[in-house]
């Protein structure tokens, strides 16, 4: 039964969304100009007597928990505990209390995997994930100077989660592309076996420098692509081989010359002797 309400719930958001974006366009065909509170008017329905459920939220956190379901999903319980989340250079918290890092995010991201997104209570009381006494959920309510209660508390959270679960979506998407322009080369052939389930060691080094170049892989060819220099024209006869060693030896050369002419240069001048021949005194 909760599957079905959940699916009922995603069915009214889709639906909502595509409904809001038809209008849209057909204002803004109409010759109509949208405000920036228009545009980002958010989309709000109602379910059961449950009102200001926000559509869109709804539709993006369903999309992204699905990407970390079929990341987490394979590992058992003990190696979801040792997974970290394969993306370099996260944004720092900011002004939060106590210390959080790399490990606290990825806890963050299994906790939501294992208890449910936003169930923060039940997520800080599993001593595993190591975030203990890292919420302070009571310090967020209201009634309190918010300049002296310390945080994260559950928005922050929120957004935190957010924030992890978009890099996260990212990730795999740029994976997804380097992927496919392999197989468009031809150097990954399409009946080739899928690529193998996550494991404890997906948050390996090996597995981790793979990823971060075939990302950074991506990234290059989308800005070579937008911005392509001429490829230049070599009337030499030789092989791109042959062409790069003489090259190389030109280049040591010169720099072999140049050292030595520097340092000629900088040797001090031979210094003249003051002792005078006995014949002089």
């Amino acid at each position: 039964m909760i599957i079905d309400v959940a699916d009922d719930i995603v069915e009214l958001c889709a639906g909502a969304v595509e409904e809001n974006n038809t209008q849209k366009q057909t204002r803004m065909a109409a010759g109509e100009t949208l405000t920036t509170a228009q545009k980002s008017k958010a989309v709000l329905v109602t379910y059961r007597n449950v009102g200001n459920i926000n559509a869109e939220t709804v539709l993006s956190r369903t999309r992204d928990l699905h990407i970390l379901y079929n990341i987490l999903s394979p590992l058992s319980t003990e190696e979801s505990y040792t997974w970290t989340i394969p993306v370099d250079n996260i944004r720092p918290t900011l002004n939060w209390s106590g210390r959080w890092g790399p490990q606290e995010d990825s806890m963050l991201l299994v906790g939501a995997f294992l208890y449910g997104f936003g169930n923060w209570e039940v997520i800080a009381k599993d001593p595993k994930l190591g975030l203990t006494d890292k919420f302070f959920l009571e310090e967020g309510k209201k009634g309190e100077d918010a300049s002296t209660k310390p945080i994260p508390n559950a928005i922050h959270l929120v957004r935190r989660g957010d924030y992890l679960l978009g890099l996260l979506r990212d990730h795999e998407e740029k994976l997804r592309m380097y992927e496919t322009s392999l197989r468009t080369k031809g150097q990954l052939r399409s009946s080739a076996s899928p690529p193998p389930v996550a494991s404890s060691s997906y948050s390996g080094s090996n597995k981790r420098r793979a990823e971060s170049e075939a990302v950074a892989s991506v990234e290059d060819t989308s800005a070579r692509k937008r911005k392509r220099r001429p490829t230049p024209t070599f009337t030499d006869s030789e092989s791109s081989d042959e062409w790069y060693v003489s090259s190389f030896d030109r280049l040591v050369r010169v720099r072999s010359d140049a050292t030595s002419a520097v340092r000629q240069w900088m040797r001090p001048p031979p210094r003249k002797s003051f002792v005078r021949s006995r014949s002089s005194w």
